[in-house]
């Protein structure tokens, strides 16, 4: 049975939703990561009251992860996104490097000759995974 905590305020968008994690225990105090419907950005909720049993959650609710889980799924996202990324760009005939530093994933796109062409940085900040081109600013 699906626990279900109704009504409850989302620190991602300030609105109440319904929030419900379809197995294992939904305890007070505890880390849950899930996606705000409203911002899609990935929030953390810690309960402070009981949740209710329901048979099935209601239609809509929003699906908790216990939040070690939630993180995780995010940054297995984000390095799925970045090697498709990467082969598209191998696909079209460039060499690219990659360096990884925690969440923050660097790539360097060279021509068959060596030169630079493009730099990219992709991240999952917010818990939205983004991939952009970044040019370098002289001071």
């Amino acid at each position: 049975m699906p626990a279900v905590l109704k009504h409850s305020a989302c620190p991602s968008c300030g609105h109440r939703h319904h929030f419900t994690l379809p197995t294992g225990d939904l305890s007070p105090g505890h880390d849950y990561a899930y996606v705000c419907p409203e911002t899609g950005a990935l929030a953390s909720l810690r309960p402070q009251s009981l949740p209710e049993a329901y048979h099935s959650a209601p239609q809509g609710a929003v699906q908790l992860t216990p939040a070690d889980q939630g993180v995780t799924a995010v940054l297995d996202a984000l390095g799925q996104a970045v090697d498709r990324f990467c082969a598209q760009l191998s696909r079209e005939g460039y060499m690219v490097d990659r360096e990884r530093a925690g969440d923050l994933h660097l790539i360097l796109v060279r021509d068959w000759d060596g030169e630079v062409v493009g730099r990219y940085i992709a991240s999952a900040a917010a818990g939205r995974i983004w991939i952009e081109e970044f040019q370098n600013v002289a001071p």
